[in-house]
């Protein structure tokens, strides 16, 4: 294998020219994986400056925990940094442009994950957005449009997480004629193969859910694509964590999402408050959350809020690649006293067959 080093771009279907700032040369191939991945969106009213107003790169590498800190942006890197500084000390005020915490998640795993970052003594403002910065000595002085009119705050440090945009605006895609969306996110075949059959694009900058795992995915598809094998990315299961406390991890459609296809849908609901280990170990504010079509009985989603729950969430994974049920669930048997027991119980409430719950 050759690793070669430098800024890539597409001369043609066929060629790439990769530069090192000192020289260029030509590289000729059968087919190409583009793998570039995506960067954090930088916001024109907070520009980076790698000391005070930081991604999340620059954050997890910061010489100091600040007192007052700012994170703009409550989506799953938002979150999760501010529980990691909040827990190292620091004084974190979440701004968010819609009206909830991780806004994509399913509305009860959102108002549960609100609620504990609040006890956890964040300020959380929703339906607020920084309209303006600058740096005054040592801090950033901010202000921020919200439903009560614009406020100002001074920080210590500011982390700006408002989203990704793909790394494909430099790799001369147009020029060949790759497709990509109005974002400039590469559109892809379930092989993950461009509209050029030679063209391959896997993980972040395809678009999708932007996850390490399904990325990883993706990339054992299009390599198999290229030596010739069949195997299709088909992405009905593909489950997500997010690592706050407690944690939340989810696979499939929100209740929101479910409700829209026009299915008649059921919910089981279990919490962690009638959970044994879970009383033991002082997590019972946790629930499991089963969405399934009511007529077949097919799971639609699965979300979990509580400790592991990134863990645990595989079986709900393979259940619906499988196209499992409720009573598939709620029949197979977890491990007393786990969390686990959560998830089992919950399918049997989506029937009112629950035991350790009022149905």
């Amino acid at each position: 294998m050759t690793i070669l080093q430098g800024a890539a771009s597409f001369k043609s279907k066929n060629e790439i020219e990769i530069s090192d700032g000192t020289n260029t040369i030509v590289v000729q191939s059968d087919n190409f994986i583009i793998s570039t991945g995506a960067s954090l969106i930088e916001l024109p009213m907070l520009k980076y400056d790698g000391k005070k107003i930081l991604g999340a790169r620059e954050a997890i590498e910061i010489p100091s925990v600040p007192k007052e800190m700012l994170v703009v942006g409550a989506g799953p890197i938002g979150v999760e940094m501010a529980t990691v500084y909040q827990t190292l000390g620091a004084k974190v005020t979440i701004v968010e442009i819609f009206d909830a915490v991780l806004p994509t998640l399913d509305e009860e795993i959102s108002a549960a994950s609100e609620k504990a970052l609040k006890k956890q003594g964040m300020n959380i403002m929703l339906s607020s957005k920084v309209i303006s910065s600058k740096i005054n000595n040592d801090k950033v002085e901010v202000s921020i449009e919200t439903p009560d009119g614009k406020k100002d705050f001074s920080f210590d440090m500011v982390l700006v997480s408002a989203g990704m945009k793909p790394n494909s605006g430099n790799l001369g895609l147009a020029k060949i004629g790759v497709k990509m969306d109005n974002r400039g996110f590469i559109e892809t075949n379930n092989k993950m193969q461009s509209n050029i059959s030679n063209i391959y694009a896997v993980g972040d900058v395809a678009g999708g859910m932007l996850l390490a795992h399904k990325a990883s995915h993706e990339g054992i598809v299009a390599a198999e694509a290229v030596a010739g094998e069949s195997h299709l990315a088909d992405w009905k299961a593909v489950p997500y964590a997010v690592f706050t406390d407690p944690e939340i991890a989810g696979v499939g459609m929100s209740e929101k999402e479910a409700v829209k296809t026009g299915k008649k849908i059921k919910i089981g609901r279990f919490p962690y408050r009638a959970v044994g280990k879970a009383i033991a170990t002082l997590a019972s504010e946790g629930f499991t959350k089963i969405i399934s079509d009511a007529e077949t009985d097919e799971i639609l989603g699965l979300h979990i809020f509580g400790p592991h729950s990134g863990d645990i969430i595989f079986t709900g994974t393979v259940l619906m690649e499988m196209d499992g049920t409720t009573e598939d669930l709620g029949q197979m048997m977890a491990v007393h006293p786990t969390l686990s027991e959560a998830m089992m119980e919950a399918a049997m409430n989506a029937d009112k067959k629950a035991i350790h719950i009022p149905n």
